[in-house]
């Protein structure tokens, strides 16, 4: 059963690799009646309760409001926040209750903040709270990537990366490197 199941998670991930690649390749070819009828499958829509693909999802969205805030794009955040918080809620309802628990509802709580706060300096404020949850949350569910825990003395903050450089999001361009790596998450 297990090698079944192995066999068509890999037809459905090829099928998605594939179906990606092909508007890639076609994008300039391909119609809005084309477009149309070419389906872009989720991998959370294939592989439901599955920890390390919303693992990976909450990863993504989570770098992406880090890498947002190291170029004081207050708009990007806003729009990662609410990816992550759109992902932190999928889990929520679809995923294992007890390994969301109080770090994913502390995480999207803090998704949200970023996703609706008015300035940089608010959401800043966010996500350091929220990069403390995604520690804990990634650290008792496992990380799908190897992530760094850095920290900043200036600000008394830590937050993940998946680069060993330091690119600070707490002070942006101002500081960017100041920080040291306090602890890896291997997958």
């Amino acid at each position: 059963m297990n090698k079944i199941f192995r066999f068509i998670l890999l037809c459905l991930l090829t099928r998605i690799v594939m179906t990606d690649s092909f508007a890639k390749v076609h994008a300039n070819t391909i119609t809005p009646e084309l477009n149309s009828k070419i389906t872009l499958v989720k991998a959370s829509d294939i592989i439901e309760n599955n920890q390390g693909a919303e693992a990976g999802q909450l990863i993504k969205a989570y770098l992406r409001i880090k890498d947002a805030l190291v170029a004081a794009d207050q708009v990007q955040a806003g729009k990662a926040g609410k990816a992550l918080a759109e992902a932190l809620m999928y889990l929520e309802k679809n995923g294992d209750q007890n390994a969301f628990g109080k770090t994913g509802k502390a995480a999207l709580k803090s998704a949200l903040s970023i996703s609706n706060a008015a300035d940089i300096k608010l959401q800043r404020k966010a996500f350091k709270d929220l990069s403390e949850s995604m520690y804990q949350w990634l650290k008792n569910n496992h990380s799908s990537v190897t992530l760094y825990l850095d920290y900043c003395p200036m600000a008394k903050a830590s937050w993940l990366s998946d680069r060993k450089e330091i690119e600070n999001p707490y002070y942006g361009q101002s500081m960017l490197s100041c920080g040291t790596i306090k602890d890896t998450l291997n997958p």
